[in-house]
This record gives C-alpha cells, structure tokens and sequence, in this order.
C-alpha cells in the first residue's frame, strides 16, 4: 500500500518485499546474532 510505504519511508525507515524462506532465513540470523550479544553482556532476566 503506497500510503503505508510512504509513510514508514517518511520515518526513516526501508521498506522492501522478500520471499517467506529468504525472510525467515534472516531472522533467525538476527536471533543468533542478538542470543549471543545478550548471552555475552551476562544479561539475566529479573
């Protein structure tokens, strides 16, 4: 929707179309990635 893109640009923000297996393949590299940025700052939940 042009008003949506158009308005998440206007915050700054990329806005862009991927296929469902190339999405899911990055965010569970993000996963990884933050599991150990969290586990590495020896952050514990309260």
């Amino acid at each position: 929707m042009p008003e949506v893109r158009d308005k998440l640009t206007a915050l700054g923000l990329s806005v862009g179309h991927m296929p469902g297996p190339q999405l899911a393949a990055r965010e569970q590299a993000y996963a990884r990635t933050w599991a150990g940025i969290i586990q590495a700052s020896g952050f514990k939940p309260q």
